[in-house]
């Protein structure tokens, strides 16, 4: 399946989300290793997990960790991109030549040197938001009856889904989700 624009599905935890997000065809998969986070995995989990997917960019999310864990972690798993929201661990991550995606909450605080920025915010105040920005990843609530809306604004260049708990092992609801790929797909109407 191909989307029409990038995906990240983030704070995946699960292979149920793994398998899934990989099945429908997202670009890219975050897990988050911010050691404050709830939504952080165990290294081991995460191997298990990537054992059984094919086709995605891998994404560590650090949010705001300092340099040396970033790269204590990168030494031990080659992530395709890092997420963080550390303005020095994206300064050094892009000066030793490494994709950083930008996670930011404001559409004013930007890091031009970014593969991607995520705006994570609820809504979509693309006014706000520099023409001359790169590689949004627009965050915030989305669904199929907004999808075209944000597809529309130019500076958007992909999506951020996230991955949840499973009600129990091996199962899930995906309607949203998948309604939402779903949408997404080349040959999909709005």
């Amino acid at each position: 399946m191909a989307l029409r624009i990038p995906v990240l599905l983030a704070e995946v935890k699960n292979l149920s989300d793994a398998r899934y997000g990989a099945g429908m065809g997202v670009e890219m998969m975050s897990f988050t290793f911010e050691r404050s986070q709830a939504s952080q995995i165990e290294l081991a989990l995460f191997k298990d997990i990537v054992g059984w997917i094919a086709g995605v960019k891998l994404v560590g999310d650090f949010g705001n960790e300092a340099l040396p864990y970033v790269e204590e972690m990168l030494a031990e798993i080659p992530f395709d991109y890092v997420i963080t929201e550390n303005t020095a661990v994206a300064e050094a991550l892009v000066q030793n030549g490494k994709a950083v995606i930008w996670k930011t909450t404001t559409p004013e605080n930007l890091f031009p040197a970014a593969a991607y920025q995520w705006l994570d915010i609820p809504s979509l105040p693309v006014a706000e938001v520099p023409s001359s920005a790169q590689n949004i990843l627009f965050g915030g609530q989305i669904s199929t009856e907004n999808l075209a809306e944000i597809e529309q604004h130019s500076v958007i260049k992909g999506l951020v889904l996230k991955g949840s708990e499973e009600i129990r092992p091996g199962y899930k609801d995906y309607d949203q989700l998948a309604d939402i790929l779903e949408a997404l797909e080349v040959d999909a109407p709005y």
